[in-house]
């Protein structure tokens, strides 16, 4: 006959056997989540990043002061937010352009359309950029978004005030939206043309953290497996 003292000493050894089990999956399924977020963080390129087969959209089928919505839905990407058509000369002339976006209307007006704004892919990307004018004291900001998690942002600063520049980033891990702002130290203008994006070949390489996650999450089943065994 079982002793009711040996019954409850193994029902409890049994109980914190199945709790250790329990905790070692879910260390394993939270490293595993938290590393697919770790991807490493957006980093600038220049256009010679891009492989010569991405999508460019040139903006001029847009009419001047039309709104940049979603025109280019069928070519993979759609706007909203501070964007219109330009037509004045002494901006598209920059461009080599006969439309360009903008956050700026001439006429009537005149006035800034707003600060910040979006494009939404229809997959996932790994690249994107596009040539920009701005003042030379309102910097740009690019940040990705791959569903609802922020990914980070890139500024990048304009002190010479060039004409135009090209400015992009990369993220490895991918993302499927992004919000480009512009400060407002001058008038916060904005200008682009040339917009491009691709999804990329490349290996996509976790961080370290992932990777030292990655093994708790093991070492958590390991761990659990052997004390199944006790």
């Amino acid at each position: 006959m079982l002793n009711r003292n040996h019954f409850y000493s193994r029902l409890w050894v049994t109980k914190m056997s199945s709790s250790k089990k329990i905790l070692g999956a879910g260390l394993c399924l939270a490293a595993c989540l938290f590393a697919q977020g770790t991807w490493a963080a957006p980093t600038s390129i220049s256009q010679a990043a891009f492989s010569g087969a991405e999508t460019v959209i040139d903006f001029n089928s847009i009419a001047d002061t039309q709104s940049i919505t979603n025109q280019y839905s069928a070519q993979g990407v759609t706007f909203s937010g501070a964007l219109v058509g330009m037509t004045n000369p002494g901006d598209t002339n920059i461009f080599n352009g006969s439309t360009i976006a903008s956050n700026w209307i001439y006429a009537p007006g005149p006035g800034n359309t707003g600060s910040s704004w979006t494009a939404v892919f229809g997959s996932v990307q790994n690249l994107v950029g596009f040539l920009v004018e701005s003042n030379s004291n309102d910097d740009v900001t690019i940040e990705a978004f791959l569903g609802l998690a922020s990914l980070g942002s890139v500024n990048f600063p304009n002190p010479n005030g060039a004409p135009a520049d090209f400015i992009g980033i990369e993220e490895l891990g991918g993302f499927d939206r992004i919000t480009v702002t512009t400060a407002t130290n001058d008038n916060g203008f904005f200008a682009m043309d040339n917009f491009r994006f691709e999804a990329s070949n490349r290996s996509q390489v976790p961080e370290p953290g992932s990777l030292a996650l990655l093994g708790l999450g093991l070492t958590g089943i390991l761990f659990a497996r052997r004390r199944s065994r006790v």
